[in-house]
C-alpha cells in the first residue's frame, strides 16, 4: 500500500534526524517531581522502537576530562548523556560530543531540588564535581536508589556511606580519575613486581 509506504518512510526519516541530532539545551524551572518511586516515575529503562534499551547517563561537572567521557559513553545511540554544568556555554560544548547529548544549567554549589530531579532521570550518576561535593551528590543517589561513580579520591565522608549504599542496593564507585587511576596502575606496577620475584605484600601505602 502506497500510503503505508510513505508513512513508514516518513517514521524512518524522524528516526534518522533524532538519530543524528548531536545536543540540545534544556533548562529546568523549579518545578520537581517529589515521588519516592523513581524508578516508577521517570522514563528509566524505556525501550526504543528499535527494542533497544534506553539509557540516560548524567555527567555532573563539564571540566576537562567530561568531553572525553561524553564521546565515549555517547556513541551508541541508545544513550542519552545529559551534562549538567553552571555555564551553559560549557555544558553544550561538552554535551556536543556525545551521539544524544543534552545540557542543563545546575549550580552545584546550591543544589536544592534541581539535583534530586536531575538523578531521577538518571540510570546511573557520574560526578566529575570537586571531591568535597561528591558526599551530597551520593546521599541523593542513595535515597534514589541510583549507582554512583566519582573521579576523586575516597574521603572518609564518603567511606561513612557504604552502609547506607549497602543498605539501598547501590554501588558508588570511587576513585575512577585520572590522578587515582595513575596512582593505582603504578602501584600495581610495583605489587606485580614483588610478585614475579616470589615475595609477599604485607602492607601497602601510596602517598
Amino acid at each position: 500500500d502506497d500510503t503505508l509506504n510513505n508513512v513508514l518512510k516518513k517514521v524512518t526519516l524522524l528516526l534518522d534526524l533524532i538519530d543524528s541530532a548531536e545536543a540540545s539545551m534544556q533548562h529546568f524551572d523549579s518545578r520537581v517531581q517529589t515521588s519516592s518511586d523513581s524508578k516508577a516515575s521517570t522514563g528509566k529503562g524505556k525501550v526504543s522502537v528499535l527494542g533497544e534499551k534506553e539509557k540516560n547517563v548524567l555527567v555532573l561537572g563539564a571540566g576537562m576530562v567530561a568531553s572525553s567521557l561524553a564521546e565515549y559513553l555517547g556513541r551508541s545511540k541508545h544513550t542519552t548523556v545529559t551534562v549538567a554544568s553552571q555555564y551553559e556555554n560549557d555544558a553544550m560544548a561538552v554535551a556536543h560530543n556525545a551521539t544524544r547529548g543534552k545540557a542543563v544549567c545546575f549550580d552545584a554549589s546550591r543544589p536544592g531540588d534541581k539535583l534530586r530531579y536531575l538523578i531521577e532521570e538518571a540510570d546511573i550518576v557520574v560526578s566529575l564535581l570537586p571531591a568535597p561535593m561528591h558526599p551530597i551528590v551520593a546521599q541523593e543517589c542513595i535515597a534514589l536508589k541510583t549507582d554512583l561513580v566519582t573521579a576523586s579520591y575516597e574521603s572518609d565522608e564518603m567511606r561513612s556511606l557504604r552502609k547506607s549504599c549497602e543498605e539501598a542496593g547501590i554501588t558508588i564507585l570511587n576513585e575512577v580519575g585520572l590522578d587515582p587511576g595513575m596512582d593505582h596502575m603504578s602501584a600495581m606496577k610495583i605489587i606485580d613486581s614483588v610478585h614475579e620475584r616470589g615475595g609477599d605484600i604485607t602492607s601497602f601505602s601510596s602517598v
